[in-house]
């Protein structure tokens, strides 16, 4: 086992969304927010592990590197899509799993579901396992994002 930092980040609202705007627009916020992931990745060195629907599983060697591509991400979607993203991180040990494709498997990616799962739009819950670096990382514009430190998902 090794720690890494997992996140997940998350298009709020997208089924109500398609319900409402039909799937050729949901697939147009799905590829503009894949987009704006993509791009924030690599400019922070943070791996996309999967896509998740209208989300993606992230991995990165620390905290402040997971953040700054979550942040970066956020300000696209802001400026460009029509729904706000949200997204919990946490650190801990994980599994490497390296089937078909790589995976990563530990108590510490289902926190970071759960965290992402309960934050609000353009929330980012923090777990408070995350690494010193983390637990202070203040995102902004605070209308933005806020970051919320958590000691177990709610």
């Amino acid at each position: 086992m090794e720690s890494k930092t997992i996140a997940f980040v998350d298009c709020c609202g997208y089924s109500a969304y398609t319900d409402e705007h039909g799937d050729a627009a949901g697939v147009e916020v799905y590829l503009g927010m894949r987009r704006a992931v993509e791009r924030a990745a690599a400019g922070a060195g943070v791996m996309i592990v999967k896509w998740t629907g209208d989300g993606a599983m992230l991995v990165a060697d620390n905290s402040t590197a997971a953040l700054t591509c979550i942040y970066r991400a956020m300000l696209v979607m802001r400026e460009s899509g029509p729904l706000a993203l949200r997204a919990g991180v946490t650190v801990g040990p994980v599994t490497r799993v390296p089937y078909k494709e790589l995976d990563y498997l530990g108590a510490a990616v289902n926190r970071a579901a759960r965290l992402c799962a309960n934050a609000a739009p353009w929330q980012v819950r923090v777990g408070r396992d995350a690494d010193h670096t983390a637990m202070y990382f203040t995102l902004r514009p605070a209308d933005v994002a806020e970051a919320v430190a958590v000691s177990e998902p709610s």
